[in-house]
Formats: structure tokens, C-alpha cells, sequence
């Protein structure tokens, strides 16, 4: 019997981190699987890969050469536009191809997948559970919620690439409540939320026994603690420069530190009233004089700072309260994960709205990981332990019709597996080939995202109208869409590409 555990691990979009879970004396202990790794790739002047916290020490000094947050790019056709938005201006090459993205770091190109297949292969190194490098490392890997066919299909892809097998997806908030279950209650319903470096989702999650559903979520991919991180630094930098007429912007290698430093001190001041922001020798004054860059920063000024963010995170789980119309009242615990998380103003503010002070336990920067391996532990042979959890679809599944709108075949919210099955006739006499282009998104709002053109062959001969084709639409457990089809007739199969 194979005795080497399924890890659980956190794939975020700054960190990656994992344990392993073991149930002794019917309380759940947990080992953590190597080192926290930053989520970030690079290359050196020499051309040699950079991997981990390697690289992002020269996000500033090397911009064209390193690279982050690409996890927004992955399995993308297109280059998303709050991408650039959001992370503009981008240093390093990136363009679309008829097979997807592609990202040119000096004379390197790689596509998103392949960029988390290194990282994630340097990751797995780190591990000591009695596996080799060259044997495949079981495992159970967290997604958010909103993760699309294409962007699962590529986390997958990129977890084989380097050797690490994926036994199942688990969405973000069943991974938080079942790391966060109370032992011996019969039926909770918890609200999680996840301030993460790069992401906020928040969700309801119901708890009947063994039985996990999550009711409703909402993702905002474009805010976590670097939003606060880079609020901090751009103060720090116009403060600077109002003093000094120095613009240190224009400097990556006190942008760099100053980022650095900046994450620090917002770390800090989750526990501290005041710190001294100081960085000596910053720049290099007219007179050729070192200036150091020193000011007092506050928890008063870090919330000032960052409440435009603190009050998005917290509307935008006003608003999953509002869509589900699940009164407030009836939340028995609110559970609070990831680094920005902690802050004070954050907390403050969402149990002033809810009435209802939120937790935040000592496990809960790595409660995600800590619920995959939960999951992971059932899933070995041996386990005894097992638990029904309800995945569900956060996006309509749909294609186009011949008029161009669009016909969801699976909606959102739809429980998983899914299979659903969808009869289409000929369009013209002797037509020996059908084309079929899917979306995923929302269908309403016009935001659907093109997963691919689906061709189904060997269509016998026949009048228009008259031959008819079953094609069956199927949505794995791990989200992952699979298409067959056959002659409705006779029950042949037909050929399928993509």
C-alpha cells in the first residue's frame, strides 16, 4: 500500500505553500512541506532562472527580466485587459499567439503554464516526505472559486509539468471550512474571507455534518496586500520627493527596497501603534551626499492609506450578502484568511457592518493549504475519514448560436459533476462537419471568455435538418470541461477536436 502522503497546497498568486494533515486522538496535526515560496520567476544578467523569493527580490531591478501575478494570465487566449490595468507599464515582453500567451524575458520565451511548472518544480525540491525529485508527488491543490476551465486545465498542466500529480481542485472556501470546522457541530454557516497578496474572495459556506456546500462567492482578482504595499511605498516616495526634489521612481534599486521595506512595516503594524520607516543611503543628494529616507508611520496613516481598498473588500462581501439575500444574522462565524487580513482597519470595518467580530486564528495565513491536505489525508488508501463536499460552478457554460448570442448549456451555480447533453441538426444537405464555439463567464453581462472551437466529424449524409447529433457536455468535479458527441440515430461516436 502506498504510504507517502497527498499534501495539500496553496498555489496563491505571491506564495505558494503546503502541508501534509494526519487525524491523531481525533484532532487533525499538521506538517509543513518544505519552505513558503514566493510565487515569482526571473532570469539573471547571464540568462541562468531565478525561482521563489530569488526573483521577486528583483521585481524593481530587473523588471524586464522578472516577473509576477502572471497566475492572471494563466490559460488565457487573450491578454486580459485589467491586467494591464492593474500592472502597467509591464517591463518584459508579452503577446498573444493563436496557442495563447506568451512572455519574452530576455532571450527566453514561456508561456504562463510553463513559468509555473519551474516554480513550481523548484517548490517541490524543498519537500522532504520521502519522495525523490523523479517520483510524482501526490497532491491536492487550492483554486479560487472563479477559476475558469482554461485556467484550472493550465494549473493542472503546469502541477504535471513538474512532477507534482493533482488528485482534485479544491475551491478556496471548502478549503477554509474544512480547515476551520468546529469539531462536533452539526450545522454552520460560515462567511470566509481571503485577503491574499494579489486576491480577495469571500463566500458562504454551509456545514451540515460532514457535508460542505458553498452557497454563493465573489472574487475581486485585483486586490490584496501588494495594493497596500505599493500605497505605502508611493507615499513614502512623494514624501521623499517633497523634501529632497529627488524622485526615487525613477531608482529600481530604491524602489526596490523601499517595496521591501514597505511590506515589512505593514506586517508590523498590525501589532504596533508606530514604526520608523528608515532607509538609510536611499539617493545621492546634488552635493554627492547619501540621504536617508526616515519617517514615523502610523496605524492611523496606514488606514488613511488603504481604506478605499479596505472599503472594496468589505462592499464586495456586502454584495454576496445582498445577490444570496441571506440575512447577516444567520452567519454563525466569519473567518478571516490571508496576510491582509489582519489588519486591524479590516477587521474593524466588516464587524461594524455585519455586527459581528470576524476570526482570525493563529493557522490562518496557511488555513487553505492546512483544508487541502484535510482533503489530501481522505484520499489516501488508508483514510477512514471522508467527507461530501458540493463543488459547484461560479460561470455559465455556453455557446454561440448561428445569430452570435449565447445559449448557456451549464449555468453558474450548477452542481458538480455536471453532464448535460445537447442535440444539434445539419445546417445545409450533406454537411459532414459541425463547429461548435464555447464560452465561459457570464453570459448576462456579456463577459463570457472564448474557451475554443470545438469540431465534431464523420456527420453521415443527409437532407438539412434531418440528421441529428447528441453532444454531451461534461464538468468534472475539478471543473474541467470534456465534450463527446455521437449519431443520435445509431448511436456511433464521432471524432472530436479542438
Amino acid at each position: 500500500m502506498d504510504s507517502t502522503p497527498v499534501i495539500g497546497i496553496d498555489i496563491g498568486s505571491t506564495k505558494i505553500v503546503a502541508f501534509s494533515a494526519q487525524l491523531l486522538e481525533k484532532e487533525w496535526r499538521f506538517q509543513k512541506q518544505g519552505e513558503a515560496c514566493a510565487n515569482a520567476y526571473g532570469m539573471d544578467d547571464r540568462g541562468e532562472a531565478l525561482l521563489g523569493d530569488a526573483a521577486k527580490q528583483r521585481l524593481f531591478l530587473r523588471p524586464a527580466l522578472t516577473v509576477s501575478h502572471y497566475h492572471h494570465l494563466l490559460g488565457r487566449k487573450l491578454l486580459p485587459v485589467e491586467f494591464l490595468r492593474n500592472y502597467s507599464p509591464i517591463r518584459f515582453g508579452l503577446h498573444q499567439t493563436q496557442n495563447g500567451l506568451l512572455l519574452r524575458l530576455g532571450n527566453q520565451e514561456l508561456t504562463p503554464t510553463q513559468i509555473l511548472s519551474k516554480v513550481l518544480l523548484h517548490f517541490k525540491r524543498g519537500i522532504s516526505n520521502g519522495a525523490s525529485s523523479t517520483q510524482p508527488l501526490p497532491a491536492v491543490a487550492v483554486v479560487p472559486s472563479d477559476f475558469s476551465h482554461l485556467q484550472r486545465q493550465a494549473l493542472m498542466e503546469a502541477m504535471a509539468l513538474s512532477g507534482i500529480h493533482c488528485k482534485q481542485l479544491l475551491n478556496t472556501p471548502l478549503a477554509i471550512a474544512l480547515a476551520s470546522k468546529t469539531p462536533g457541530a452539526h450545522q454552520e454557516l460560515l462567511l470566509t474571507c481571503d485577503f491574499g497578496g494579489a486576491t480577495f474572495e469571500t463566500a458562504l459556506v454551509e456545514i451540515r455534518g460532514d457535508q460542505m456546500e458553498i452557497l454563493a462567492s465573489k472574487t475581486d482578482p485585483y486586490l490584496g496586500g501588494n495594493d497596500f504595499n505599493k500605497a505605502i511605498a508611493n507615499y513614502a516616495m512623494n514624501l521623499f520627493y517633497s523634501q529632497t526634489g529627488i524622485n526615487l521612481s525613477q531608482q529600481p534599486l530604491a524602489m526596490q527596497r523601499i517595496y521591501d521595506f514597505a511590506e515589512v512595516s505593514k506586517k508590523n503594524l498590525d501589532s504596533q501603534q508606530e514604526i520608523n520607516f528608515n532607509i538609510p543611503f536611499i539617493a545621492i543628494d546634488n552635493s554627492s551626499l547619501p540621504v536617508d529616507l526616515n519617517f514615523r508611520l502610523s496605524q492611523e496613516m496606514l488606514e488613511e492609506l488603504g481604506m478605499p481598498l479596505v472599503e472594496r473588500a468589505v462592499q464586495l462581501v456586502e454584495r454576496l450578502l445582498k445577490e444570496t439575500q441571506i440575512d447577516k444574522q444567520k452567519i454563525s462565524r466569519i473567518v478571516l484568511v490571508g496576510a491582509q487580513a489582519r489588519m486591524p482597519a479590516f477587521q474593524t470595518l466588516l464587524s461594524n457592518r455585519l455586527q459581528q467580530t470576524p476570526q482570525f486564528s493563529k493557522t490562518a495565513m496557511d488555513c487553505p493549504a492546512m483544508g487541502a491536505a484535510i482533503l489530501g489525508y481522505t484520499l489516501q488508501e488508508n483514510s477512514e475519514v471522508h467527507f461530501q463536499l458540493n463543488h459547484s460552478t461560479s460561470q455559465d457554460i455556453s455557446f454561440e448560436k448561428a445569430d452570435g448570442s449565447l445559449h448557456v448549456v451549464i449555468p453558474r451555480s450548477a452542481q458538480l459533476p455536471k453532464t448535460k447533453e445537447v442535440v444539434a441538426t445539419t445546417s445545409f444537405d450533406d454537411q459532414n462537419e459541425l463547429t461548435l464555439r464555447l464560452f465561459q463567464g457570464d453570459s448576462l453581462a456579456n463577459e463570457s471568455e472564448k474557451i475554443g472551437e470545438y469540431s465534431f466529424t464523420g456527420i453521415p449524409p443527409g437532407k438539412a435538418g434531418t440528421v441529428k447529433i447528441k453532444i454531451q457536455f461534461e464538468l468534472d468535479f475539478n471543473g474541467i470541461l470534456k465534450l463527446s458527441a455521437q449519431n443520435a440515430a445509431n448511436g456511433q461516436k464521432m471524432d472530436v477536436s479542438h
